[in-house]
């Protein structure tokens, strides 16, 4: 953790940063054209603790010195991380997307495209390991909002790699359709120069 005059810390981390807290600062710094100033302070006072009073009282180039160096940790990209503890309980990525339940895709696709309800998508994605064996674990069933409120306790390093995976997914999937429709639209006009072959033929 990164100090300044040893009254305030400053994350180094997703890993020191809850879910919680950043939705706060999401929620907070949603105004049309926010100022810098602004949105330092509220970086200040999200993640570092530090009310608007005391902020204020900051020198200008500390506070933006500080605020930057969160700013670096909210732009760090994870990877995917499968499995992680809060608690006593190891919560754990669905381990086949393909086996997810109607009742499952309906409320992580409600829940995943705002920040506010990021906490409830997160409930649906990761759930407590109830079993490890040779090297694979199976989750608890899908238990609507049993654990909507503890999510937001998870750490965003965790919550950001399952966006950025399902990100990366979703633009894996554009591309390999569009790679298939440029496929797909050789062999049309392959098959459109062979027909127009044959017809020269039949005329000549």
């Amino acid at each position: 953790m990164f100090t300044k005059k040893a009254s305030i810390t400053v994350p180094s981390s997703m890993d020191e940063i809850t879910l919680g807290r950043y939705q706060q600062f999401i929620k907070e710094t949603d105004v049309e054209n926010p100022t810098e100033e602004l949105v330092a302070n509220k970086i200040i006072e999200v993640f570092c603790n530090i009310p608007k009073s005391e902020s204020y009282k900051m020198k200008v180039s500390s506070l933006f010195n500080i605020s930057n160096k969160i700013a670096e940790v909210l732009n760090q990209k994870p990877s995917l991380i499968t499995k992680f503890k809060m608690g006593d309980t190891t919560f754990g990525f669905i381990p086949k997307l393909d086996d997810m339940t109607m009742g499952e895709y309906v409320d992580l696709d409600s829940f995943i495209t705002d920040w506010s309800t990021m906490h409830q998508a997160m409930a649906v994605l990761y759930r407590p390991i109830k079993q490890i064996r040779k090297g694979k674990y199976v989750i608890h069933d899908y238990d609507g909002d049993t654990f909507h409120e503890a999510m937001k306790d998870m750490p965003l390093s965790v919550a950001m790699s399952s966006m950025l995976f399902f990100y990366r997914l979703e633009n894996d999937l554009l591309k390999s359709m569009t790679d298939f429709s440029e496929v797909e639209s050789q062999k049309k006009l392959a098959t459109l120069e062979d027909v127009g072959v044959g017809i020269n033929h039949s005329t000549n």
